[in-house]
């Protein structure tokens, strides 16, 4: 009989961390690509790109993170996913995989570290610990209206 407790994630390499997302959240991979910048936007959102006719913003997870920037590289990937109200790319490091967790090798991140705000547990996943992103928190509301207004500026209507 199939174990109900397993939960669903999709892993993915930042430098040399480990982080994951609910791979329901998560829609498809693919092969990151140039990105147009995108003026007025929060400093978390590296640009748009087009994906079939839909304008994306693209979520640099190293900027939210406060981790050292780099060029893209070929193995850098866009995972598409659905944040509350948005569908997003986020740049990833690639080596994207789905994984599936029992919900008791998950941590909840408030109980190892208070106050964090776009993390939302810890995995432990063969011995070494994955952080849980927290899609739906990456942009405060203060960030998401200026998104909002710069992708609206984008399309040439006004913010």
């Amino acid at each position: 009989m199939p174990n109900s407790d397993k939960i669903s994630y999709l892993v993915f390499n930042l430098l040399s961390g480990r982080y994951a997302l609910l791979a329901a959240r998560a829609e498809r991979v693919l092969a990151a690509a140039e990105t147009t910048p995108l003026p007025n936007a929060p400093e978390a959102v590296r640009g748009v790109i087009n994906l079939g006719g839909e304008i994306l913003p693209v979520f640099d997870l190293k900027r939210r993170f406060n981790l050292p920037a780099r060029e893209m590289r070929l193995s850098d990937q866009f995972i598409i996913a659905r944040s509350a109200g948005r569908r997003v790319a986020l740049l990833t490091d690639g080596n994207a995989d789905f994984v599936e967790a029992a919900s008791g090798e998950v941590t909840e991140l408030d109980g190892v570290v208070k106050g964090t705000k776009y993390l939302k547990g810890v995995l432990n996943l063969e011995g070494a610990l994955v952080l849980i992103h927290d899609l739906d928190a990456f942009l405060s509301g203060e960030e998401s209206a200026r998104l909002d207004g710069a992708l609206e500026a984008g399309r040439g209507g006004t913010p």
